[in-house]
């Protein structure tokens, strides 16, 4: 879905923007063109560096979602919220798939247990100390 929206935003003169490695915890964390933005929703999973604790959400909007994360704002992530690192997300067009998805991974333990699988790596390259992984 987001390759063929990126391909129309090509031929009308728009350059796609490169994803990279987060430099900060104040920086965009999903680089995409505003126009796919407004019309995702987001599946997304955060997880604490220091507790190695994982929290799971969905929103509509990521940056800001995330930027709530990080400046306490949230009552599940609000104690050690400088820690908390972007792992995982999953894009859907629906809200209502995006919040069946959401609530599959909070309330049954094998959605995460797969994610997690998948991620191991990513979860290993974690620093202790800056949270950022190896580039």
């Amino acid at each position: 879905m987001v390759l063929l929206h990126r391909k129309a935003a090509m031929a009308n003169g728009h350059q796609p923007r490169k994803c990279g490695v987060r430099e900060s915890a104040t920086e965009t964390i999903l680089p995409l063109p505003s126009f796919i933005v407004y019309f995702m929703h987001f599946v997304y999973l955060i997880y604490n560096i220091k507790t190695k604790k994982f929290y799971i959400g969905e929103t509509v909007d990521l940056n800001r979602r995330i930027k709530e994360h990080h400046s306490g704002f949230n009552i599940s992530t609000k104690y050690q919220c400088i820690y908390w690192r972007t792992v995982y997300v999953e894009i859907y067009k629906s809200r209502i798939d995006a919040q069946a998805r959401e609530k599959r991974l909070k309330f049954h333990g094998s959605g995460i247990v797969e994610i997690k699988k998948r991620i191991i790596n990513s979860l290993e390259l974690l620093d202790n100390k800056t949270g950022e992984g190896e580039r």
